[in-house]
């Protein structure tokens, strides 16, 4: 894998601090999958000492890449300023992504807050493969304002079930909450399913948990700090189960998407 300069063909600010931009990268946009992530850094002097950040892909549309991600520091405060035709390189795509069976005739997601990001992607290709399934989304955030994509997830054939942590849009709580109130009466009229879930760990945990109960499979995608995205420098590391015992695996490498039942959450 290589660096690729790409060239920024759009940045949205959607709302407060959060922002969708588009990058076009056509090599990148062939053989990327749903799941995987890129790492980005300006190509300027004001980047120079800064380590690349990684980000999911959101939307891959034609040789463009979407990327979905809010401001927390300096390195994406900078990515916040770029405009149309501004340079940004890419390193990617990197890590495993989901595994979608066309056989599949019930996929879930369950999505919390900019755990969202990588699920539009990955709802497109669910559509195209599993074109008989019937697909259904649970996005959660803390107010209507947060909730992103909803329409996209929509277009492409799943049912939306929204909520928001004061009230202002679908169900008044976490999106857990309503997950498990609807997941058994789901699975009685399905065979074969699968629920894939990326947002805060207590999030991925309950998720997990709720699916293991009703005996449905779960993919989680795995958020943690990176450094360099290969594998190498060990920061992202989780813990996962390993023959009886535990090991601790890279996200950036071995995920970061997992067989939730391999993840060690406590």
């Amino acid at each position: 894998m290589q660096i690729t300069t790409t060239t920024v063909t759009f940045n949205h600010q959607l709302f407060e601090d959060s922002f969708i931009i588009g990058l076009k990268a056509p090599d990148v946009a062939k053989i990327a999958r749903p799941g995987q992530f890129v790492m980005l850094r300006r190509s300027d002097e004001a980047w120079a000492q800064r380590l690349s950040r990684p980000f999911s892909l959101c939307r891959v549309e034609h040789d463009v890449l979407e990327i979905y991600f809010q401001v927390h520091g300096e390195g994406t405060r900078m990515l916040a300023d770029c405009v149309q035709g501004d340079n940004i390189e890419l390193y990617g795509p990197l890590g495993n992504g989901f595994d979608i069976s066309p056989e599949n005739d019930l996929n879930i997601i369950v999505a919390g807050g900019m755990g969202v990001a990588p699920f539009p992607f990955l709802a497109l290709k669910i559509s195209q493969i599993c074109e008989k399934a019937r697909n259904i989304a649970f996005v959660g955030a803390k107010n209507k304002d947060h909730l992103h994509n909803l329409d996209y997830l929509g277009e492409v054939g799943f049912e939306v079930r929204a909520s928001t942590d004061d009230g202002s849009m679908g169900h008044h709580g976490v999106i857990t909450e309503l997950f498990d109130i609807e997941l058994k009466s789901l699975l009685e009229k399905s065979q074969k399913r699968m629920v894939y879930a990326c947002g805060p760990k207590l999030l991925l945990k309950k998720t997990a948990q709720i699916a293991a109960a009703q005996g449905a499979g779960c993919q989680i995608a795995m958020e943690e700090r990176m450094a360099c995205g290969t594998g190498a420098c060990l920061v992202c590391v989780c813990k996962t189960r390993d023959d009886g015992d535990w090991k601790y695996s890279r996200v950036c490498k071995e995920g970061p998407v997992f067989n939730a039942a391999e993840v060690i959450f406590d």
